[in-house]
């Protein structure tokens, strides 16, 4: 059906969303509980890197996960600041020092109803990405008094100033160290040269290291910096706060063997509560083998060496896994949704944005394929980082008052509404749900099929506007040009999934409509 035909039938929609509503919610139920049995959230981690990419550059690519979460993405300006201007967050007490001029981002938001600390996810012009997995139960988690005055605001000042993933790794720790972290977190930095993993417990330390040229990373929601190189005293490959060690004796959970020998410490198991986590293991298991092609000799090796170049195609098969054909797997060969169940596969109920990162020699021509909210059912949108304007529908308010109210969330933002992309997805993604077994296959050949001619597009602009970047001065037209092809896509992508949700739900429609009792 045409998306004139979809606007006449939002009163259908609405009727539907209501009723998928209430459907949904024993599910949420169901979730509520199993999240609060195995204190699970769910964020999937992929880090290719350049020497085994196919691009030749690194690759980055994440799942955020986060209960009854919706998505808006951001494009942020440089800002200016006057001396003496601090940068304040409403989830914590540090003041800290604005610096004169930060750099413009890409800012995909999350928001939930009671505000969400860390959910979001950055890239910057430099090409700077920044996004997390938690890390709990860390053993310091719950302890007030190590401090920690700083949270939601990390991840945004990095992406702000951080001209590098090194130079990111260096923010996230200074300020970690000088303020205080009040969560337990897994940080991602990466550029297109290099990728770094810091690893946060609560309080005023942290350990970080840089994922080999020649490896490929995964994390689920644990620790899996391991042992520590402290030979590294030029932090050419690893990052340790100077109290890390003194630290984790002092508290007792740590005495090593040997008086000033630290050869034993192990940074995950000393610093992790729970360091065999069934969800942990589950994706851990299925995101190596694809990454691999064989089980993983360990489940918690901070990274592997594939035995062959890995792209965009196997990062988005880790990030749409549902376990098919592992013996965790309750699909029962696609007859039971996976998205109900308290395995949180790699993509799962929880799921509100899965990104692949392809970075580029040249920022601008970066491109994130992004599928809003979850990968299984929509196809990844190419977005290129160069882009002016944002695509229409993908954000409804403005950048300064989505900063100003991220915690302030109303209801208002999470009711349907045809004006905003995320909602026409959401009825899509609740639809093929409520039948899984008629009606997710069909959803998921169509995105793939779809998104496949986008991608060739998306090279082939990427490869001209390369050359026209040879001729001096044409920046400003080769910008022009990246951002009518993503708004293009993006406006595409809204009317596939108006056009499959006639398609397969119109039966559906029907029936919700002719029903007398609703």
């Amino acid at each position: 059906m045409c998306a004139m035909m979809y606007e006449r039938t939002n009163e259908w929609i609405e009727h539907f969303m209501e009723q998928a509503g209430r459907k949904m919610s024993k599910q949420d139920l169901m979730l509520t509980a199993a999240r609060a049995k195995w204190d699970t959230s769910s964020c999937s981690t992929v880090i290719v890197g350049k020497a085994v990419s196919a691009t030749g550059h690194v690759i980055a690519a994440h799942n955020e996960d986060d209960t009854h979460g919706i998505t808006a993405v951001y494009q942020v300006p440089r800002k200016h600041h006057a001396p003496g201007d601090v940068a304040v967050f409403d989830d914590g007490k540090a003041e800290i020092p604005e610096i004169p001029e930060t750099y413009a981002y890409s800012w995909s938001e999350v928001r939930t109803e009671a505000g969400l600390a860390f959910g979001d996810n950055f890239i910057n012009e430099k090409g700077v990405s920044v996004f997390s997995n938690s890390a709990h139960p860390c053993k310091d988690q719950k302890d007030e008094s190590l401090g920690g005055d700083l949270g939601y605001g990390l991840r945004k000042i990095a992406a702000e100033r951080a001209g590098t993933a090194r130079e990111g790794m260096e923010i996230i720790a200074s300020l970690v160290e000088q303020y205080g972290y009040y969560s337990s977190r897994n940080y991602c930095v990466c550029d297109k040269d290099e990728a770094w993993v810091i690893q946060i417990p609560r309080g005023h330390v942290v350990a970080a290291r840089r994922v080999p040229d020649d490896e490929v990373y995964f994390i689920p929601n644990w620790f899996t910096i391991r042992q520590i190189d402290f030979s590294d005293v030029e932090h050419a490959n690893w990052y340790w706060s100077p109290d890390l060690v003194p630290h984790a004796i002092e508290r007792g959970y740590y005495v090593p063997t040997k008086e000033n020998d630290y050869s034993d410490f192990d940074f995950a198991m000393v610093y992790q509560e729970e360091a065999d986590r069934r969800d942990c293991r589950e994706r851990a298991d299925a995101a190596w083998q694809i990454l691999l092609g064989k089980k993983p000799a360990e489940l918690r090796a901070f990274s592997y060496k594939p035995d062959r170049v890995l792209g965009l195609a196997d990062c988005k098969k880790v990030l749409r896994d549902h376990f098919e054909g592992q013996p965790y797997g309750i699909t029962q060969g696609g007859k039971v949704s996976p998205h109900v169940d308290d395995h949180f596969c790699l993509c799962n109920s929880a799921t509100v944005e899965s990104t692949v990162i392809l970075f580029d020699e040249v920022p601008e021509l970066t491109i994130v394929y992004r599928a809003l909210p979850r990968p299984c059912i929509l196809p990844y949108v190419p977005w290129f980082l160069g882009i002016t304007e944002f695509p229409e529908g993908y954000c409804w308010r403005s950048w300064e008052e989505a900063e100003r109210t991220h915690f302030h969330t109303t209801d208002d933002d999470f009711r349907h509404d045809p004006r905003r992309a995320y909602s026409h997805f959401r009825a899509l993604l609740y639809l093929t749900d409520a039948d899984y077994e008629g009606n997710h296959e069909t959803a998921a050949v169509d995105a793939v099929t779809v998104e496949a001619a986008w991608q060739e597009q998306a090279a082939a602009l990427q490869a001209s506007c390369r050359d026209k970047l040879k001729d001096s001065g044409a920046l400003d037209a080769i910008r022009e040009e990246l951002t009518a092809f993503t708004r293009e896509k993006a406006a595409e992508a809204l009317r596939w999934a108006q056009d499959e949700f006639y398609k397969i739900g119109e039966a559906e429609l029907d029936r919700i409509m002719w029903r007398k009792d609703l």
